[in-house]
């Protein structure tokens, strides 16, 4: 394990946050201690006596804080209030309904757990932690908390730091200053004792060096996040101008496309995007050429060079800017853009169902604008779609002002 670092107002003889645990002697008082505060003032959730709704609650909140999955569960269980109702869902349902809580592998799960207690199960959940082991992404950890949670079995959760979390969540939390006067281990903190020692009950003067709380805990040196620049392409398709055949006029359409079934974002709806090399002074023709070659493999015809008015073209194309988006092992860089293209209602037509396109080409969608702000998207699409909106808010202002300037 890497060295942990250390306050610069540490010392070499300071004591460890697992200096509390060293007097056996005092870990029942302890252990009483904050469970007896924990019963009193741990964070409720929406959450009733049956395994499904234990069980999707256990889910979220894996790596979630507790705020915001009271605001996704309630939401979830009023569309899903039962696991027959979430077994017949598709991925794309779920994927939309857990947009924006991120870990997107837990959706999954629960789709396929569900399906699996319908088909496997008769449709009632096993009561035991044994055997709900055997419903897919359901781990030790989950089989315990829901079998002791929801069915009364007396069987010990693997994980006995729940109250501790709930500890750092509403009193130690780090970062700010902690509330030691709620806290349940006040007096037994080596942490506190250590700070009172040093500057007494008035507390640390600001900007003055000197052991305090929040020196603890030492933080672990994480790994660097790995870069990653995108190109995006917010696309848009028009009627083009002409007469004829396929002609007809239709509502503006929007591209998406589905990602790999594995791996990042697995299964979930973006825009085009394409992984961008190199950077520095090349990063806005390799953008376009990425983008060029993208669009050619969805969109057969698209660069074609016929003078046929009816023959799709790219109108205009405008750079929005660029978003970072963090994900928990990479730091992706997106530079989007909005591409405008003219075709006829027949070509559209012909791209919504595939036509020329390869089979290694990702499943498409397109949308109107109505739809297309209504679809559950991950963060980071949503961050692109806002920039979009900005710029298109931007362009009518300055057109009003334009057309105002004029009458005036």
């Amino acid at each position: 394990m890497p060295p942990r670092k250390r306050s610069l107002s540490s010392q070499q003889d300071e004591p460890e946050m697992e200096d509390l645990l060293k007097d056996v002697e005092q870990l029942p008082q302890l252990r009483a201690s904050l469970l007896d505060w924990y019963d009193a003032n741990h964070r409720g959730l929406p959450l009733d006596e049956t395994i499904y709704r234990t069980w999707v609650c256990e889910v979220m909140s894996q790596q979630t804080q507790v705020a915001r999955v009271a605001e996704y569960f309630g939401r979830w269980v009023a569309r899903w209030p039962r696991v027959a109702d979430l077994a017949a869902a598709d991925q794309d349902a779920v994927n939309e309904a857990w947009a924006g809580l991120g870990y997107y592998r837990r959706a999954r799960y629960l789709l396929d757990g569900a399906r699996h207690v319908a088909r496997e199960c008769a449709g009632a959940f096993p009561r035991t932690a044994a055997g709900l082991l055997a419903v897919p992404g359901v781990g030790p950890y989950t089989a315990a908390a829901i079998a002791s949670t929801a069915c009364g079995e007396p069987v010990p959760v693997l994980d006995g730091n729940v109250a501790m979390m709930e500890l750092g969540a509403t009193v130690c939390v780090p970062g700010t200053a902690p509330r030691c006067d709620a806290c349940p281990l006040a007096g037994r903190c080596a942490a506190l004792r250590r700070q009172r020692e040093h500057w007494g009950e008035a507390g640390p003067t600001p900007g003055v060096p000197g052991p305090r709380v929040t020196d603890y805990p030492t933080k672990v040196e994480k790994a660097a996040r790995r870069e990653v620049e995108v190109a995006v392409a917010v696309l848009e398709v028009r009627p083009c101008c002409g007469t004829g055949p396929g002609m007809q006029a239709f509502s503006p359409a929007y591209l998406l496309v589905k990602r790999p079934e594995k791996g990042l974002l697995a299964g979930l709806w973006q825009f085009p995007l394409a992984e961008l090399e190199g950077g520095g002074e090349e990063s806005a023709a390799n953008q376009q050429r990425a983008v060029d070659s993208l669009l050619a493999g969805l969109l057969p015809g698209l660069f074609d060079e016929s003078k046929e008015s009816t023959a799709p073209k790219v109108v205009s194309r405008r750079a929005l800017g660029e978003v970072v988006h963090i994900f928990s092992h990479i730091r992706m860089t997106i530079r989007a853009e909005h591409v405008l293209v003219a075709a006829s209602a027949a070509q559209l037509e012909d791209w919504k169902r595939g036509s020329g396109r390869s089979s290694e080409c990702p499943e498409c969608q397109w949308l109107e604008q109505e739809a297309l702000d209504a679809k559950g998207l991950s963060s980071s699409v949503q961050k692109v779609l806002k920039l979009y909106k900005s710029a298109a808010k931007e362009k009518r202002q300055s057109i009003t002002r334009f057309f105002a300037a004029k009458t005036e």
